[in-house]
């Protein structure tokens, strides 16, 4: 699943599931300058950075998408420059627990994208699936810090 092709994609909070909408694609000198140097002090061997605008929460934030160490990244800031939430899109096998529970609920599948984000204001991780499934089509499933399945807007991740 390609980035721009994503209409909804899932972030978590402590609290609960947060939405944002696909944003607007920006070059690096749209973005404000603070938050660009924060990124490349954080990340100095980050590379190919593509910038969004987003909102989330009701407030504008951006989204670094890039590549670190070979590994598919993205970081959102505020307007501050601060960071709130990192992500890592996972290549190879998924995690046994997440198989056997796709598996388990909805048969022969093929995983679209797998990514880990941590809330960086409380370091609470969150893990998003996206999975086809053939007599299902695309889902996008929640999973907590423990790898235990949550309710998702996007699909019947409690599906019994």
């Amino acid at each position: 699943m390609s980035f721009k092709s994503i209409f909804f994609t899932l972030f978590f909070a402590c609290s609960g599931i947060m939405v944002f909408s696909q944003g607007v694609t920006l070059s690096e000198d749209e973005v404000l300058p603070h938050i660009v140097a924060r990124h490349y002090a954080d990340h100095p061997g980050s590379l190919a950075v593509g910038w969004q605008q987003i909102e989330m929460e009701g407030a504008n934030r951006y989204m670094a998408t890039y590549a670190e160490d070979k590994i598919r990244r993205e970081t959102i800031y505020n307007k501050s420059g601060r960071p709130l939430f990192e992500s890592t899109i996972h290549e190879g096998d998924l995690p046994l627990m997440m198989s056997y529970y796709v598996e388990d609920r909805f048969g022969k599948f093929r995983v679209v994208e797998f990514k880990s984000t941590k809330d960086l204001s409380n370091e609470i991780m969150r893990y998003t699936l996206v999975v086809k499934a053939k007599e299902y089509g695309e889902l996008e499933l929640a999973f907590d810090n423990e790898m235990n399945p949550i309710e998702s807007r996007t699909a019947l991740a409690s599906y019994d």
